[in-house]
């Protein structure tokens, strides 16, 4: 049978911030639902009970308890500036929402970067005829090739040219 975890702690001031959170309308559903979980573990219940309440997985309240339990020294450190002042609500709360939030995933890394992609939208801004090709109007397939003979890309296909485009506004070739 799996140990019980203690109590999870939190300063006055957090418990009431954790409080003040899930009535606040602008949160995220994960995020408003971690502070629940926490509210409920910050009651007494355990993590998987305040995990069932919430019609999650036992192994979610127990990773967002053991998250908040890492961080409750840090957060406990932070709630007083350099020069002894206690910093405000609204900062606290802010290392609140950092500690309650999705890590930074790992994945695979872009294979163009942003300023090739402002140089792919600065090459559709000009005139194809300055590249001395015979159309008025570039193509997706013409844009492409260009930005790859013009060594801007090693490789990139018609499709990624023109979400390139549309997500920089400009009209997609």
């Amino acid at each position: 049978m799996a140990k019980a975890l203690p109590p999870l702690e939190a300063s006055p001031r957090q418990r009431s911030l954790v409080s003040k959170r899930l009535k606040q309308g602008h949160l995220s559903h994960r995020l408003h639902q971690r502070y629940a979980l926490l509210h409920g573990m910050l009651e007494g219940k355990s993590a998987f009970s305040s995990a069932k309440d919430l019609g999650l997985r036992a192994d979610v309240g127990i990773r967002w308890y053991t998250r908040w339990a890492d961080n409750q020294g840090r957060l406990e450190a932070l709630e007083v500036d350099c020069a002894g002042k206690p910093i405000s609500d609204h900062e606290l709360g802010k290392q609140m929402d950092l500690v309650l939030s999705d890590r930074a995933r790992s994945g695979v890394k872009p294979r163009i970067t942003q300023a090739q992609k402002e140089q792919i939208v600065a090459l559709a801004c000009k005139k194809p005829s300055d590249y001395g090709l015979p159309q008025g109007a570039w193509t997706r397939d013409t844009l492409a090739q260009m930005a790859m003979e013009q060594k801007i890309v090693d490789k990139i296909s018609p499709s990624h040219v023109r979400n390139i485009l549309k997500k920089s506004g400009g009209t997609s070739a």
